[in-house]
């Protein structure tokens, strides 16, 4: 089902998540399910004087959410930011061992998480159940709430910079334009071709100067040729092995 489906119905526990431009989750602690059987507890530090990651306080927030409940943490998985290349792979290795032990994971800390809504959808597509430490209305059971409201968020964005477009170009403003070296611009790519089939040529004609050599001994079918060749560690274009079809491509370009 996709959200355009769903009905447009009014939160049950959350205030809209604000998603920024660089994909942060800012969240408003309400009323929460109350966890249960066993969680991996995920908490995010940074070693940067000004960070706002207490892991103390993460540590405070999951033991005061399993308190209300019958929950227990049976392992931890501590990432350390900022990340690299926007990955975190010890959310990776929670996740992991989430589906190996059949447990659940308490996130330490939600807000300002960076990507925050794609890891959520991984969490989501990968059938854990998650719950936010410091807004434990975050939680799988919300989450189709979460997608529902990011995706009116970006056709909203969308509409408004179609308006946008729509009224510069009612104001006689052209779109897009011309550039005045347009036809510069396209003399490096020819000229790149024209370079690419000359170094292509040359080397089918050093590799057909092999074949013939091979040939002059004797051999002359083209899965003889080919095996030859790979004998002689002569490489490919891309650097592989001959084959019988790619002999037969190389004889058709130099005497075709």
């Amino acid at each position: 089902m996709k959200y355009k489906d769903l009905p447009e119905f009014p939160p049950l526990y959350i205030e809209p998540p604000n998603f920024s431009s660089v994909a942060t989750i800012k969240v408003e602690c309400r009323n929460h399910p109350k966890p249960r059987g066993r969680h991996a507890l995920y908490l995010r530090c940074s070693s940067r004087p000004h960070s706002k990651l207490d892991v103390a306080q993460q540590l405070a927030d999951a033991q005061a959410l399993l308190a209300i409940g019958r929950g227990s943490i049976i392992k931890t998985f501590t990432e350390e930011e900022p990340l690299s290349d926007g990955k975190r792979p010890e959310l990776e290795k929670a996740i992991a061992f989430c589906k190996a032990e059949g447990a659940r994971i308490i996130l330490g800390k939600i807000a300002g998480m960076r990507g925050g809504y794609r890891w959520l959808k991984r969490l989501h597509d990968e059938g854990i159940y998650f719950m936010g430490a410091d807004d434990p209305t975050i939680n799988r059971l919300d989450f189709y709430q979460i997608v529902w409201r990011e995706n009116r968020r970006r056709d909203d964005i969308g509409r408004k910079i179609k308006q946008a477009l729509a009224e510069t170009k009612a104001q006689g403003t052209t779109l897009g334009g011309k550039r005045a070296n347009a036809s510069g611009l396209e003399l490096g790519p020819a000229a790149s071709a024209i370079s690419r089939k000359q170094r292509a040529l040359s080397r089918s004609l050093y590799t057909m100067s092999k074949i013939r050599e091979i040939q002059h001994r004797g051999v002359t079918s083209l899965t003889g040729i080919a095996t030859r060749l790979n004998q002689m560690k002569h490489p490919t274009p891309r650097g592989g092995q001959w084959s019988p079809a790619q002999v037969r491509a190389v004889i058709k370009r130099c005497e075709g």
